[in-house]
């Protein structure tokens, strides 16, 4: 954002854009810094800031007291689509929406805004969870994955995993005893657990809005290589064995596949997610934007993990979580408050809806 150069002041401002700090901290050398979310509060007061047209010699137009090319810029790169990640971001640590983000996420919704739920989560548990909040919008869905129109479609993009490298994948896991998940069309499978029954699971649980349940197609099956029924759009490992073994698996297998790791919030290793090469957030955003004929400079992004990286490359602006690892709040315009502060309403009130803290 430029800095405002200007004489007086009739108000004090509270800071000068190069003075804002992240995280707490004032940069050492002067330098522009990303402002965190106590901070980026003021960028509205500093719109509508009286300065003496006297005094203002940058250029832009003054009237009333206001900087009417800063309105200007202001409304043509109005907010027009949120893509907005689910875990760790719209869900709370306790894995269930945090309602005021929801309820702003509505709001903007009913004002017009294009409102895109962009995750890693699988179709089917999506599009239930679109129809519990009342969106109709695209869904970006397998962290890229599968890209539809609308809750009920149509499919604007499929991508899956070539056949060859699922089966390495499912052959490798299958030798040393490791869990797969791996998700097929509409369904999900898991390698059979000592005990457990093969077959579908019946009413699997997906965490909703409170109090209401969905299901999502889980099937049981006695090997991970039985799972691939078809080329699959998403393949997860847990152990940390099988982690380290199907990362090196796929960096043979770099023309056909994407691996991407994911922490617990305290550094811990999660996961490791396997997915098709041309499946990211951000190549899913592009296509979602274009298809809308929304410019991206008027989309806002937000999310906390690595893989919410390539869609803040891809929008004008972009907010990381509070519990966001430190990779992440650099990628982003500003650090908000943490998924369970309602970090999600603090970002859509601000860059959105407009006003209030």
């Amino acid at each position: 954002m430029t800095n405002l150069q200007s004489g007086k002041c009739r108000h004090e401002a509270k800071q000068t854009h190069s003075s804002f700090v992240q995280d707490g901290h004032e940069s050492e050398n002067g330098s522009q810094l990303k402002p965190c979310h106590e901070h980026v509060d003021s960028l509205s007061e500093d719109l509508t800031v009286c300065w003496d047209p006297a005094d203002y010699r940058s250029g832009n137009r003054v009237e009333n007291g206001i900087i009417q090319d800063w309105v200007q810029m202001y409304k043509e790169n109005a907010t027009r689509l949120i893509s907005v990640d689910l875990d760790g971001t719209l869900f709370r640590s306790d894995g269930m929406p945090a309602p005021e983000g929801v309820r702003m996420l509505q709001d903007a919704a009913q004002a017009g805004v294009r409102v895109v739920i962009n995750t890693t989560r699988n179709a089917a548990g999506v599009q239930q969870l679109c129809t519990q909040l009342g969106l109709s919008d695209p869904m970006i869905c397998t962290n890229g994955a599968q890209v539809l129109a609308s809750p009920a479609g149509p499919i604007w993009a499929s991508y899956t995993i070539p056949m060859e490298v699922a089966r390495a994948i499912a052959r490798l896991a299958d030798r040393n005893g490791w869990e797969v998940s791996t998700s097929v069309g509409s369904c999900s499978y898991l390698r059979q657990r000592p005990g457990q029954p093969l077959g579908p699971v019946e009413n699997r649980p997906i965490a909703g809005l409170e109090g209401r349940q969905g299901s999502s197609q889980l099937v049981i099956v006695a090997a991970n290589e039985e799972a691939l029924v078809a080329e699959p759009k998403r393949m997860i490992l847990h152990e940390p064995d099988a982690i380290a073994a199907a990362r090196e698996l796929t960096a043979r297998y770099s023309q056909g596949c994407r691996a991407e790791t994911y922490y617990e919030p305290d550094g811990r290793l999660h996961s490791l997610c396997i997915f098709p090469l041309r499946a990211d957030k951000g190549t899913a955003l592009r296509l979602v934007a274009g298809k809308l004929g929304i410019p991206l400079g008027q989309v806002l992004a937000i999310g906390d993990n690595p893989n919410d990286m390539p869609m803040f490359a891809a929008a004008g602006t972009s907010v990381a979580m509070g519990n966001a690892p430190p990779e992440v709040k650099d990628s982003a315009t500003v650090v908000g408050p943490t998924n369970d502060d309602e970090g999600v309403a603090w970002a859509v009130r601000r860059f959105v809806l407009g006003g209030g803290n």
